[in-house]
């Protein structure tokens, strides 16, 4: 219970501390740091499939599927080669080769698969605006770690829906630039996907692993 004499004192300065507040408000790296932590804790049930076009030195130029699904605590994430379940509130994960069929659990799983990927030490972060898409309105964020300058654009709900990984280097060259094909409310299956022996199969339906026709993803920057 707050005293008497500290409430008055709390309410004398509350115009300094407002100030403050409005002050941290407008700090980049705290909203942020704002944007990360919502997509790591989404409760929101959804799909999200993507389209990827990705470009590692040394190997040729390559474009693949993906999807990510979500539902409360619980998340999936999928690739043509691994499969990928966490419980985003206990940070527990497991993930799947699909070509080997070997398995891997730990916490750095689910860190992976929950919302934007925080296991390598992150060195800056900064709010870039909102922006228009058409999916809605999202917040981009830039994350940068000794490696990467990623670049994510995180929908209301905490999903990801548009992403680009820049080498951290002099030319700062795209590797992967990841844009969503379709945005769902609900999941593609009445059994879970949430579970170990749903990494068995595939649960993104055909449609969504054909390289598709896409309009444009971004129309303009919101003031």
């Amino acid at each position: 219970m707050v005293r008497r004499s500290g409430l008055f004192i709390a309410l004398t300065l509350f115009p300094t501390l407002l100030g403050f507040a409005n002050a941290a408000q407008d700090d980049p790296t705290k909203k942020a740091w704002n944007i990360i932590n919502r997509s790591k804790t989404a409760t929101s049930t959804y799909a999200v499939y993507y389209w990827n076009k990705i470009s590692v030195p040394g190997q040729p130029e390559r474009e693949n599927w993906s999807a990510e699904f979500n539902s409360e605590n619980l998340h999936r994430v999928e690739t043509s080669e691994e499969r990928v379940i966490a419980d985003c509130r206990n940070m527990t994960g497991t993930a799947l080769n699909a070509n080997t069929g070997k398995t891997f659990s730990g916490p750095k799983i689910a860190n992976v698969a929950c919302g934007i990927n925080t296991n390598d030490l992150i060195l800056r972060t900064e709010s870039l605006g909102k922006i228009s898409t058409r999916f809605g309105v999202v917040d981009r964020v830039k994350v940068t770690d000794k490696s990467y300058i990623r670049t994510y654009d995180i929908a209301a709900n905490g999903a990801i829906l548009w992403t680009k990984f820049e080498e951290n280097g002099t030319d700062h060259r795209v590797v992967i630039i990841t844009e969503t094909i379709a945005l769902l409310p609900s999941l593609p299956l009445k059994e879970s996907v949430f579970d170990a022996q749903s990494l068995k199969f595939s649960a993104v339906p055909d449609q969504y692993k054909a390289k598709p026709t896409l309009p444009p993803y971004e129309l303009k920057e919101s003031k």
